[in-house]
């Protein structure tokens, strides 16, 4: 008698596609997909992918409708190492609070491994730290207090700070954006922290105008003028030029040169038509750079190549090289 392989549901299929569009970094269509899967099959492993990716991009309402499940308590989690892990990474950004905090200190005693013991402690200091930042923004009752505060900020390294800030983004936003404005306005915050502060904002969904000193130069903006920078359409056309050259080419360094420009696009943020405005140009100057064709440096004039290399400088800075 033939064998006959069983053909994919579809939940498998949605899994299957999923996992290709995370590997070539299309997250939002990747989670999309994996959403449809675990409609249809709510298994362990498309669970656990989800819940990294939410982690990962913070999605607060998203890991609190996944773990609004019955069968999710605090007994059955402790039973499993791994749903330990993953629920002491998701309290911190779904409810940094003292009951958060208790329910973590109760899985540390129902499971002793010396493995989750690390992962909930880590947990436990984030909801901590995220509770003293809540507590010390609620206490900026005065200018004297709000200024030293923002001094102390400005003494972080660029690593430290963008850590404190992800802190500061669990705090409410009627709290916390008059700090963030405050910030926006410094001279010597990298752009690159400026563009995530921006996305926190605008992910806000508020209509809100901001004032931001960017790349030197005082702009006023309001957010219902701004989309994430994934979305313009500086980045997608951007994105098709690079992925259109190597299709051509040796495509061994496509992923470094597209890693570049998605750093210059968060740094370039968001008044790409005032930076290097086309990206074929941008494309084109780096290719140079980096050995990959033979050219001249004409084809940007002074003020491009000079934000071409302010750019990269703040990310020499960024990574210390």
């Amino acid at each position: 008698m033939t064998d006959i392989t069983p053909m994919p549901n579809n939940a498998e299929n949605y899994y299957r596609k999923a996992i290709n569009a995370l590997e070539n970094n299309h997250f939002t269509e990747g989670i999309h997909l994996l959403e449809k899967s675990y409609k249809l099959d709510e298994a362990p492993h498309i669970f656990t992918e989800l819940i990294k990716l939410y982690i990962t991009f913070n999605q607060q309402n998203d890991l609190l409708r996944l773990w609004r499940n019955d069968r999710f308590t605090l007994d059955f989690i402790s039973e499993s190492t791994q749903l330990i892990s993953l629920y002491s990474q998701s309290l911190p950004i779904m409810s940094p609070t003292s009951e958060s905090l208790n329910k973590l200190y109760q899985l540390r005693d129902l499971n002793q491994s010396s493995t989750v013991t690390i992962e909930l402690n880590k947990s436990i200091k984030s909801i901590t730290t995220q509770l003293e930042i809540r507590q010390k923004i609620n206490n900026l009752d005065t200018e004297e207090k709000f200024q030293a505060y923002v001094h102390h900020l400005l003494s972080f390294s660029h690593f430290d700070l963008l850590s404190e800030l992800k802190q500061i983004y669990q705090t409410d936003l009627n709290k916390n954006l008059p700090l963030l404005k405050a910030l926006l306005m410094q001279e010597n915050i990298l752009n690159f922290i400026k563009n995530d502060i921006l996305h926190y904002i605008l992910n806000s969904k508020e209509n809100i105008n901001l004032e931001l000193c960017w790349l030197n130069t005082r702009k006023n903006i309001n957010t219902s003028e701004l989309k994430a920078y994934k979305d313009t359409d500086y980045y997608k056309d951007g994105t098709t030029v690079i992925e259109d050259y190597f299709a051509q080419t040796d495509p061994h360094f496509a992923t470094q040169v597209h890693e570049l420009f998605n750093l210059h696009v968060m740094i370039f943020y968001p008044f790409f038509e005032e930076t290097i405005s086309n990206p074929k140009d941008w494309l084109r100057y780096t290719l140079i750079q980096f050995g990959l064709e033979n050219g001249d440096d004409e084809i940007l004039n002074d003020k491009e190549i000079a934000v071409y290399q302010m750019a990269q400088n703040e990310l020499n800075q960024l990574f210390q090289v």
